[in-house]
This record gives C-alpha cells, sequence and structure tokens, in this order.
C-alpha cells in the first residue's frame, strides 16, 4: 500500500501544483524582504553657479544631496512579509490536505481491487463447479438417469453463473482501471 500510496503522490497533479504554489509564495517572501530598496529614492545635484566658477557661488548652496524615504516602508514590507508568510503556509496547508485525501483514495481503490479480485475468483470457482454439475447432468440424461427438465435447470444454472461471470470480471477490471489511472501505471495480474 505505501508504494502505491507514493506512485499516486508522484503521479498526482494537484501535488505538483501545490508544490508551485509553494515555491511561488517563497518567491514572493524573497520579494517582500527586499522590497525596501525600490522604496528609497536618492538624489544629487550640483548648483550651476559652482560650474561656472561664479562668484555668486557662495551665496548659494554648492550642492545638494537628498533621500527619500517614504513613510510606510516598515510597515508596507511588515505586512508583505506576513502576506507571503501566510500563503506559503496556506499552501502548505492545502498540499497536506491533498495528501491525506490522496493516501485515503489509494486506499479505497486498492480495497475495491483486491474485493472485485477476490469475488472474480469466487465466481469463477463456481462457474467451475456448475460446469462439472451440467456435464454430469448430460450424462446423466443420456443415460436415462434423470429427466430433460433436470438437464435443463443445470444447463440454466450454468449460464446464469456464466452470465455472473461476465459481469465480476467487468467490476474487476473497472475496479484495476481505477486503481491503475490513479497511480500512473499498469497493474500485472497473475490469474
Amino acid at each position: 500500500r505505501l508504494k502505491l500510496i507514493q506512485l499516486a503522490l508522484a503521479h498526482s497533479a494537484e501535488i505538483k501544483v501545490s508544490d508551485a504554489n509553494i515555491d511561488m509564495s517563497s518567491a514572493q517572501l524573497k520579494y517582500a524582504k527586499s522590497s525596501w530598496l525600490n522604496s528609497i529614492n536618492a538624489g544629487a545635484n550640483v548648483n550651476e553657479f559652482v560650474i561656472n566658477n561664479s562668484p555668486s557661488a557662495s551665496f548659494f548652496p554648492k550642492y545638494n544631496v537628498g533621500i527619500a524615504v517614504p513613510l510606510d516602508i516598515f510597515s508596507r514590507m511588515k505586512k508583505d512579509k506576513a502576506v507571503a508568510r501566510g500563503n506559503i503556509e496556506a499552501n502548505a496547508q492545502m498540499k497536506e490536505n491533498k495528501v491525506f485525501m490522496i493516501r485515503e483514495e489509494v486506499q479505497i481503490r486498492y480495497e475495491n481491487y483486491k474485493e472485485m479480485k477476490e469475488v472474480l475468483m469466487l465466481q469463477q470457482e463456481s462457474l467451475e463447479y456448475d460446469l462439472t454439475a451440467n456435464e454430469a447432468a448430460k450424462k446423466a440424461y443420456s443415460d436415462g438417469e434423470i429427466k430433460l427438465e433436470d438437464m435443463n435447470k443445470a444447463y440454466q444454472v450454468y449460464l446464469a453463473e456464466k452470465a455472473k461471470l461476465v459481469s465480476k470480471r467487468r467490476n474487476f477490471n473497472a475496479a484495476k482501471i481505477s486503481l491503475e489511472e490513479y497511480i500512473g501505471l499498469k497493474i500485472l495480474d497473475q490469474q
């Protein structure tokens, strides 16, 4: 069962999407941690009179330097990081829930498969018994030991069991296909 669950988890598109969502949320967290760099602006300029060596340069500032820092930079950065961490946690919880659901579904499908396989084997045994009984009824009729109606009843029982076998085989194949679809591999049966 553990191997089947591992195969189903490796084959699951939902798990791959969850992993991608976690990776994207982690990237958003990294971006949020460094987003403060985009908010800071720096600037500088030199006075025109200084460049021209004008005597008026002593009355004006020779150069200007400035840094603009938004007032909400720290609160915005904190909020962005909290949102990114929340997304990581939410995606991790969603992945954990999907893993649990896949584990449960694989086990249910495996139990259905085992049940249908056992029912099919029992039906095959029953058909073999009824085939033997039908052959015995034919021989008894040819020997004059039973009437035609008794031979026909044995044949009808055999046909009913054969029809049940067809239905059981279909149910088994459906359970097998369902499990194979979920784990992404073919199951080889020894019958």
